[in-house]
Formats: structure tokens, sequence, C-alpha cells
């Protein structure tokens, strides 16, 4: 595409070698050469008459096709504002003007936006023997522009309203958090001490369908406990998150191995750390909750006689660290692929204790760390989990 300068420059160095006594095939051939610049350009003489032009310079200002040689620039153009008339001037004193984007108004009242650039052009007695003008009609581009402009303002409006949204519903999710903590925690407390009560003191005076039932109970407290407590830790992450520091993931997976000590020594599982794992800048309560439950969950899905076997290995990918945790549990049924990661969602609740929410955490605490989790698993065949974390996150 022909650039304003490349064309000017092309028309400087022609008037140069052709135009020191305006003989007329020297007008012709400039005429023959601006008839078909792609570009709306006019030279004009220091009287600002027509020398030449370029169709497009018809075109653009929705001229008629008569003839311009020799007529007027201001007989072409009477609503010229008097200040393009004072660079003009100026240009014919020997000055390149240029200005962006201006509105230019028509007789007619329309107004449409110009780009202009003033050149004067030199005889062969290096004198100023006129100007070169270009001229170009912006007011599609600027349309655009403005249209852009607004529908920017629409996105970024509409995600101010939405972060507000969010910022209310993580409020909600917190009160809500709160809430549950009091007013379900505590009545479930004192079906707890009740049911314990009744088993140590009055047992001897329940049949076997009476002790049944008592045990019921007692299991469906720890087990709405549980949830419970699940549920507020999933509703704490982002609340959580904020103080980052360097994190050792070895330490946290010595950690978890402690915390898991009762359930791996019964079950004699192994856990097996390929390598050093690299460190990690994020909230290591959250990232250790993150461990404990993936970890927790390869040892809690096996095969009844199996014992667990789980394998670690994390990397430094450049812009991001990348883990796997490896299993050979009962694996995740395809039809299952969609809501692995979904809220109180238990993959085996006739055969397997949990409350559903282990993987949602996952699935949060990667988030809040800006990377992806996904798996892979056949069943009958263990899981592989993979995940990763960004490396642009600062420690405080």
């Amino acid at each position: 595409m022909a650039t304003t300068d490349n064309v000017i420059g092309i028309l400087d160095e022609h008037i140069q070698q052709h135009l020191s006594d305006y003989k007329l095939d020297d007008q012709a051939l400039l005429s023959a050469l601006l008839l078909n610049t792609p570009a709306p350009i006019a030279m004009l003489d220091k009287n600002m008459c027509y020398l030449a032009y370029s169709r497009r310079w018809i075109t653009e200002f929705r001229l008629k096709a008569d003839s311009l040689i020799g007529r007027s620039h201001y007989e072409v153009f009477p609503d010229i504002p008097r200040h393009w008339k004072l660079e003009h001037e100026k240009t014919l004193s020997g000055k390149i003007e240029k200005f962006e984007d201006e509105p230019y108004v028509r007789a007619d009242g329309t107004v449409d936006w110009v780009r202009r650039e003033y050149h004067p052009w030199f005889d062969s007695k290096n004198e100023v023997g006129g100007i070169i003008m270009f001229n170009e009609v912006t007011t599609e581009r600027k349309k655009m522009e403005e249209e852009l402009r607004m529908y920017r303002e629409h996105l970024e409006n509409e995600v101010r309203e939405r972060t507000k949204s969010l910022i209310h519903a993580n409020k909600e999710l917190q009160d809500f958090a709160n809430t549950v903590s009091h007013d379900l925690k505590n009545p479930l407390n004192i079906i707890g001490m009740c049911a314990s009560v009744l088993s140590n003191s009055y047992q001897n005076n329940f049949d076997n369908t009476g002790k049944h039932l008592l045990k019921e109970i007692s299991d469906t407290v720890i087990r709405m406990d549980e949830m419970i407590n699940d549920l507020l830790s999933l509703a704490r992450l982002k609340e959580k998150f904020s103080e980052l520091k360097v994190i050792d993931v070895n330490e946290i997976i010595e950690q978890v191995k402690n915390n898991l000590n009762t359930g791996l020594s019964l079950k004699e599982g192994i856990i097996n750390i390929k390598g050093r794992l690299p460190d990690v800048v994020g909230n290591e309560a959250i990232i250790k909750s993150l461990f404990q439950n993936l970890i927790s969950n390869s040892f809690k899905f096996v095969a009844p006689g199996i014992k667990p076997f789980v394998s670690i290995s994390g990397e430094d990918m450049g812009d991001e660290y990348y883990f796997t945790i490896d299993d050979n549990g009962i694996g995740i049924e395809t039809e299952y692929e969609n809501e692995v990661f979904d809220v109180f969602k238990r993959l085996k609740p006739e055969d397997y204790s949990g409350t559903g929410i282990g993987l949602a955490i996952v699935k949060k605490a990667v988030q809040l760390h800006k990377g992806k989790v996904w798996y892979e698993s056949k069943p009958g065949c263990g899981t592989t989990f993979y995940f990763t974390i960004s490396k642009n996150l600062k420690a405080d």
C-alpha cells in the first residue's frame, strides 16, 4: 500500500525533473502521474489553483467529474475553515504542515473527519512553486473507532458489574459459611452429645434394633460434621488466599503423610516421590489442602486387599509448575467424567465414605493459583491427576 510520504516523495522528485517552465507536456505527464495515484492527492500552484490531482481526490470529497485544472481550491471548497487557509499560507512559505483527524463541516451541514498533510513543492530556481495536498477523509474509520470505544466501555462496564456481582456472591458465600458454622454445627453437636450419652449410659436399655439406630445417628452426625467442615473449607478458600510465600512442596507432602498417618499405617500404603519436587509460590494452607485431598482419595478409593501406592512427580515447565499424582485405585467410570469436580458428587457413595467435596476443593485451589487440573483414569487400573500452578504469583 502506498504511503503519504512515498507518494509525495515521488511527486517531489518528478516535479524537480519536469516543472522548470510549466510546459504543457510536463503538466500532462504530471496529471497522468497523479491521476492514478492510489491516494487523495492534489497539486496546486502559488495561487492555490489546481495543476493536477488523483481520481481518489475526486471520489474522496464527492466532487463532480468536471476538470479541476486551473480552478481555485477555494472555489471548489468554498466552505473551508479560515484556519485551514492560514495553514496553506504557511506551506506556501516553505513549511510542511501535518494535522490528524479534524472535523470538516460542509456547506450542507454534513460533517466529515479529515486527515491533512501539506508539502511545498519547489521549482528549478528552488523557490516554492505551490502545494502538494494530501487530504484523506477518515469519517468511516472514526465511526469504527467510536463504535469500538463504546463497545470497549460496554465491556468494561460489564466486567465491573460482574466483578461487583462476584464480590457480592463471595460475601454472601462467606456469610453463609458463618451461618452454617453457627446454626448447623451447634444443633448437630447437641445431637451428637445426646447420642453419646444414650450410648454410654443407657445402652443396656436398647434392644438390637435400638442399638443399630443409635449407631446410625452417631455415624450420621459424624458424616454431617465432616460435610459441614468441608463445605466451610471450600467457601473460605478465596478468603484464605492472601498470604503468598515460597513453599517447599516436599515438606508439604511430609505434613500430609503425618496427617494421614493412621490411615496409611492401617492400609500399609506407599507414597513414592520421584526426585525433588519444585518449590512453588502460593498459599501454604491451600496447597496443603490440595495435596491432602488428592492423596487421601488415592488411599481411600482402592479395591479390598490392595495396598495403596501413590506416585508423585513435579517439574518446572517454564511459565508454570506441572504436577502428577498417580495411584493404583479403583479408577473413575467414564460416566462421571463431567462431574468429578462437582460439589457433593460422590462417585462411589455406597462403598466408600466421604462428603463429595474434596475434588471441588482441589479444583478451586488450583484455580486460585492460576492453574488447571484434569485427570486420566481407567476403571480398575487407577487414576492420574495432573495440575499446574502458575509461576506468575509473587510472594508477599
